[in-house]
């Protein structure tokens, strides 16, 4: 069968396994069509990439950031993200929102279409963030109703007024949060809720608000996951004693990395998503679930089912490893 793209003599990502299994992979239209043993005798390929023995893994994915944290338009971080491998990322524009309303996210969209990195949109929940800003813009529910319109929006962003959430029942934001849940229940809604526990926690799940960001402890992050909340785990939350918790725990469900805001000098200097790849192997996580934890995770929280793995029908975004513990792309 002809194809556009074979690569031979890598060993290839298994999510069920977690693990990698030495093959071919062969690609047509822009997806995987066949993981195996057989090779150009079977699929003779317009191309064909020499694996040479490397590891394969699925592209990255980010689903929870800010773009406008490293200062640049979105043409200019799709082109820093795909040395670093993250060919996917869910941005939350809140800033944008905060200073041009609706339009500046739509501008924000519009120049993201065109881009080599796949890049997503969540609706910002709470502009302003707080009744002390005063903001150029505001995102209610009208603007939530044009936004949902556009393709690339796949979330609700992080509902940042978590007291509100809890004490005020016809609050804004629960105003936001009922109306995306009842119109909108395909939508994923994002959470920010540092330190909440018991009571005050379970309120803020209770409201339909199901993942959290921000930065961890071992009994918070543990609490939450056995409360059925899918946890973001920032760079700053990843401690050597949390790593170990994951490591030791089956909990790789429930967990993915992202970066939330990288500045300039760090993007440069250290990567993007990659570097907290690297990071978790390096405190003890096995390459094979810190892989997991940046590419079929975060896929699946936000409902992307056509990527994220090595399988076919799945979109081809991957990429060749040369070291699994130094992560060299």
């Amino acid at each position: 069968m002809q194809t556009d793209l074979l690569i031979t003599d890598v060993h290839v990502y298994s999510h069920t396994l977690k693990s990698f299994v030495h093959g071919n992979v062969a690609v047509l239209n822009g997806k995987f069509l066949y993981i195996g043993g057989k090779g150009e005798e079977s699929f003779p390929a317009t191309e064909v990439v020499a694996g040479k023995d490397r590891y394969m893994i699925p592209g990255l994915i980010d689903i929870h950031l800010h773009i406008e944290s490293t200062m640049v338009t979105p043409p200019t971080f799709s082109h820093g993200l795909i040395p670093n491998g993250v060919t996917t990322i869910v941005a939350d524009p809140h800033e944008m929102a905060n200073v041009f309303g609706l339009k500046g996210i739509q501008e924000m969209i519009r120049m993201s279409k065109d881009c080599v990195a796949d890049i997503f949109y969540g609706i910002p929940s709470s502009v302003p963030a707080t009744t002390l800003e005063t903001t150029g813009g505001v995102i209610g529910i009208s603007e939530i109703d044009e936004l949902v319109k556009e393709k690339q929006v796949i979330c609700l962003g992080e509902v940042m007024d978590y007291a509100k959430v809890i004490s005020e029942p016809n609050s804004k934001i629960n105003q936001i949060v009922r109306h995306v849940k009842k119109n909108y229940p395909h939508l994923p809604i994002e959470g920010h809720c540092p330190k909440l526990m018991d009571v005050e926690l379970t309120s803020f799940i209770f409201a339909g608000i199901d993942s959290d960001h921000t930065q961890q402890t071992i009994a918070g992050m543990d609490e939450r996951m056995r409360l059925n909340m899918f946890i973001e785990l920032q760079e700053k939350s990843m401690t050597k004693e949390i790593i170990q918790y994951l490591a030791e725990q089956n909990r790789g469900e429930y967990f993915c990395f992202v970066t939330d805001d990288v500045m300039p000098d760090s993007f440069v200097e250290k990567g993007h998503l990659n570097h907290l790849v690297k990071k978790a192997i390096l405190l003890g996580l096995r390459p094979e679930d810190a892989i997991y934890a940046s590419t079929v995770t975060p896929a699946k929280r936000m409902r992307m089912y056509d990527r994220g793995l090595i399988a076919p029908n799945k979109i081809a975004d991957f990429l060749l490893i040369e070291n699994l513990e130094t992560f060299d792309i």
